[in-house]
């Protein structure tokens, strides 16, 4: 118990020292709370950024940004205390980003430009399950490569459904929101999700994974669709 509360609980008045002791016992309390809240607000980021890696492929900084919503500079922070924590890898090529020219900063990538790139450890897909895929068409054959979480084959089976109702309303509609893709979409795909926040969440980073599909400015579309 703090020293000045103490004093007040007996009936005695607080001396100067107790009062200073009671304002320094509240200040450190105010600390606690404020670095607790900051953890839980960094373990949200850092498993928010995860959510952008679904299967083995490398992904770019303004890959894991459009997949997730996080802002770029916010996601290379994370990324890097990621990879400093062994949740993931990085290695620094030579090429063009392509899905960097998709984003607005994308006249000021160069060519030669080496370009980081973020992907899951060896060990940690291969304790997934990595069945081959066995889909005929090839969003089908993306849906089997991705993890997808849930108790039972039915309930992600439930969920990769939901994803591939999301992508056909982005190709039928030609273009919408995340807010309309909830209102048509999630009430008949809920997928085991109780709220719209959480179903939008785990369908945002599969959904940019699917082949043709394209984000800016929060409006999704289908840049190409891809053959059959």
């Amino acid at each position: 118990m703090c020293a000045g509360r103490a004093h007040t609980l007996f009936g005695q008045a607080p001396t100067s020292g107790a009062l200073k002791r009671g304002e320094n016992c509240q200040v450190a309390a105010h600390r606690t709370v404020r670095m607790a809240t900051q953890r839980d607000r960094a373990d949200a980021d850092q498993n928010r950024v995860l959510s952008a890696f679904v299967d083995a492929a490398p992904r770019t900084v303004t890959d894991v940004a459009l997949a997730t919503g996080v802002d770029v500079d916010d996601a290379k922070a994370v990324l890097s205390d990621l990879c400093a924590a062994g949740s993931l890898n990085s290695r620094s090529v030579s090429g063009v980003d392509i899905s960097a020219r998709k984003a607005a900063e994308a006249a000021d990538v160069a060519i030669d430009e080496p370009i980081t790139l973020y992907y899951r450890p060896a060990d940690a897909l291969a304790a997934e399950d990595m069945t081959p895929p066995t889909a005929d068409d090839e969003i089908g054959r993306r849906l089997e490569r991705m993890s997808i979480p849930g108790a039972s084959d039915l309930m992600r089976s439930w969920r990769r459904d939901a994803v591939r109702a999301t992508y056909n309303h982005v190709v039928e509609s030609g273009g919408t929101t995340p807010d309309e893709l909830v209102t048509e979409v999630y009430s008949g795909h809920e997928a085991g999700f109780d709220d719209s926040d959480a179903w939008w969440a785990f369908i945002r980073p599969r959904l940019y994974r699917l082949p043709g599909i394209a984000v800016d400015d929060e409006e999704w579309y289908v840049e190409q669709r891809p053959a059959p």
